[in-house]
């Protein structure tokens, strides 16, 4: 396999979407420790939010909501990666809700991109496979609040109340992605 991929030319992307909480990271996670860091590397598509938490909590808007993130953008790092460009990436901080500065990436010769709109129709072209993270609804509610009370700071009450508000936001834009994952 490092062979093959070490003959150069574009990055193969996955492209790996879910729901919050739905396994999407560990999933990619597990294709980085399989393969190695040198030969996977992934866009995490919540650098891409337009708003950090604080100011999500004002203005009562969602990552869910396609509008709510930079996906023009990035499709152009996409475009540029797979030209064999180096992009600056935008990142986000989970722990602390805000945005890091981005930093500078060039595709290894496999690229995941993993976040809640991977395979939406604007990507569709750039994508050599796909995958929709699709676990059972208390599997993935016991995962997110896991992960968000233990390593987010979030608190159990106001987090599981979030969840069900954004049921719908899930239904709407994202769950229909799973019909065009292989």
């Amino acid at each position: 396999l490092r062979s093959l991929l070490g003959r150069g030319g574009p990055p193969i992307i996955i492209g790996v979407a879910g729901d919050s909480g739905s396994g999407k990271s560990t999933y990619t996670n597990g294709l980085r420790r399989m393969l190695g860091d040198d030969i996977v590397g992934t866009i995490a598509m919540d650098g891409y939010h337009k708003e950090d938490r604080a100011t999500r909590i004002v203005s009562g808007r969602s990552p869910l909501d396609p509008e709510m993130n930079h996906l023009a953008l990035l499709r152009e790092h996409l475009e540029a990666l797979r030209r064999g460009e180096t992009v600056d990436i935008p990142r986000y901080d989970h722990s602390s809700g805000t945005f890091l500065r981005p930093q500078p990436f060039r595709a290894p010769p496999i690229l995941v991109l993993e976040g809640l709109h991977a395979l939406y129709p604007e990507f569709a072209p750039l994508l050599d496979y796909t995958v929709f993270v699709d676990p059972a609804r208390d599997i993935k509610w016991r995962w997110k609040i896991a992960r968000d009370t233990q390593y987010r700071g979030h608190e159990v009450h106001p987090l599981a109340e979030e969840m069900r508000r954004r049921e719908s936001a899930y239904r709407r834009w994202i769950e229909f992605q799973k019909t065009d994952a292989n």
